[in-house]
């Protein structure tokens, strides 16, 4: 629970930092749309003005408002080539509405037109020299024209603010980035006459661009020293973002303000940002990154190392266990021979035995209860020195297997006549291995013993020896339940008891195999366990070698060693 808190604990932390990004980032996100709000605002009265310059220096002189002009009646009325003269001698006109950097003469329309409402003849009057980017009413088809002609009658009649001197279009009939104008002349004869320019592509963008490049957009604390286009991204657009104007390379960012122009002007829209790339500059502190990825990461890695904790805290109480149970039952085990060993003693201390038969029968459990003492304090120390740096071991001697089998099943001989069963052996000659025999010695007596130990009263061990190829086999076979297959990988860890074994209730510490699986390794061998009709077979396999004397028996010897 103290792990499983301490993760909590991390997580709460963790997740207290993130918000504060996440505050952090609201803020200056909040801050940056500030900037692009303002920056539109300002924007959208400087494009205002400059387009309303624009216009008025190409049509205040037809614009009369309300009140109708008075022209002698069936007398003329000013043509659009006419207009191209007021706007060309009336420098008192033009000069209005220039600033101290700038006139809107800078800007000249391309083209002027004017047509009656109700007729169908549109006059167009286009400056001379006209780029030919520029030149859309001068050489528009019939067709487009009249549709001109149309699309501002129905304007006039339908939109059309009777406040307003002047309104602007923009349309993709027109062309991308081309702006047309119109004022209206009611006349005394009760016609109301129209009166408009072209302003062409250029000619647009240069007004657009005139009206944001000049003056700073934001208060000049906040400019960095940078110019409105090196700051800002600024972008004006007709309806259905039909583009007019944009400034180079127009940022990709979220922090985007939009602010639509007046009706007046035909529902153009400017849309300003910050360039990302200053955003840390506007911010103090600058912009906060997320620290998502790194806290999820150590959050997980908290997590982690307390499972792993946890599990180990498992582990550990599991080995503890293990080893409380490995205690009790080695010091179980040695207490039965122990016991064997005072009884037999006390016994022929006190003169119970009178025969010499009795006495001999008393030192032979006496000897075999001493056998399977030291074989346990072998298996201990065995294990106990597992892990460490190891012991000094005889060097390996070429030994005859079969020989040395047979000594081991006779030595072993009380032990197994104890638990009523009995030996047999299947030795082929002439079988030479290198091997350590004090550990080659343990190696069998652990076998046999759990051979024994686990198999049912009355049965037979059978121990085989013989040559394949290069490798001597040596298989234990006994009589018992057998190890199941899952289990055939598990009996090898230490303190490992298969079910057999606690079915059975026999006693044992759990570190038999595991010394034997390790001497074997040791030796340069391997030891498994294999399939068998009845019970179970280890099988070990040690390296041979060539017998150096001659063959003393045929190529198979068979030897039953049988007990009482």
């Amino acid at each position: 629970m103290l792990l499983l808190a301490s993760v909590g604990v991390t997580g709460a932390a963790a997740f207290n930092a993130q918000r504060a990004v996440w505050s952090h980032q609201r803020t200056a996100a909040r801050l940056l749309r500030d900037y692009a709000s303002f920056t539109a605002w300002t924007s959208q009265r400087k494009i205002e003005a400059g387009l309303e310059g624009a216009v008025m220096a190409s049509l205040q002189y037809v614009m009369h408002g309300r009140e109708p002009h008075r022209f002698q009646r069936n007398g003329p009325r000013p043509n659009a080539n006419e207009l191209w003269n007021y706007y060309n001698n009336n420098d008192r006109y033009r000069t209005r509405f220039c600033t101290s950097k700038r006139c809107p003469e800078s800007f000249p329309p391309s083209a002027y037109f004017g047509f009656t409402i109700g007729a169908d003849t549109l006059q167009v009057s286009p400056r001379a020299a006209v780029p030919e980017a520029d030149a859309w009413l001068e050489v528009a088809p019939e067709s487009d024209k009249r549709w001109l002609v149309d699309s501002l009658t129905a304007h006039v009649r339908k939109v059309h603010d009777p406040d307003e001197n002047y309104e602007v279009l923009v349309s993709p009939r027109f062309g991308t980035g081309r702006m047309i104008a119109y004022v209206l002349m009611p006349t005394e004869a009760g016609d109301t006459l129209v009166y408009g320019v072209e302003f062409g592509a250029t000619t647009s963008r240069h007004i657009l661009k005139d009206a944001v490049v000049h003056e700073h957009l934001l208060p000049n604390a906040v400019m960095l020293g940078k110019d409105n286009e090196d700051l800002l991204g600024i972008r004006i657009v007709g309806r259905g973002s039909l583009p007019l104007y944009e400034s180079a390379n127009w940022p990709t960012t979220s922090y985007v303000a939009v602010l639509e122009l007046a009706p007046r002007f035909g529902g153009l829209k400017v849309q300003t940002s910050v360039r990302p790339e200053y955003a840390n500059q506007l911010v103090i502190g600058g912009l906060p990154r997320s620290r998502l990825p790194l806290l999820l990461v150590m959050f997980v890695v908290s997590a982690a190392l307390a499972v792993v904790a946890v599990i180990q805290l498992r582990r550990e109480e599991e080995l503890a266990r293990l080893r409380s149970d490995f205690v009790s039952s080695v010091s179980h085990e040695l207490r039965t021979p122990l016991a064997q060993i005072r009884l037999f003693l006390e016994t022929l201390r006190l003169g119970r035995f009178t025969t010499e038969a009795q006495r001999q029968w008393s030192l032979d459990n006496i000897d075999r209860e001493t056998n399977r003492l030291s074989h346990l304090v072998e298996n201990v120390l065995s294990f106990a020195r597992a892990g460490h740096a190891p012991s000094p071991r005889a060097m390996p001697e070429a030994t005859d297997l079969a020989f040395e089998i047979e000594q081991i099943a006779r030595a072993f001989e009380p032990l197994a006549a104890s638990r009523r069963a009995s030996l047999a052996l299947e030795l082929a000659p002439n079988v030479v291995s290198p091997l350590q025999r004090e550990a080659f010695r343990q190696v069998l007596i652990n076998l046999l013993d759990n051979a024994v130990k686990y198999g049912p009263s009355g049965q037979t061990v059978r121990i085989s020896l013989a040559q394949t190829g290069s490798s001597a086999r040596i298989t234990v076979t006994d009589e018992g339940p057998g190890v199941p297959a899952r289990e055939r990988e598990a009996i090898w860890t230490p303190f490992y008891r298969g079910n057999a074994a606690a079915a059975q209730g026999a006693g044992g510490s759990g570190i038999g195999l595991t010394i034997v699986k390790d001497l074997v390794a040791q030796m340069g061998g391997r030891i498994e366990v294999v399939s068998s009709a009845r019970g179970a077979a280890f099988q070990i396999e040690l390296p041979a070698a060539q017998h150096p004397g001659p063959a003393a028996a045929p190529a198979d010897v068979a030897l039953t060693l049988r007990t009482s």
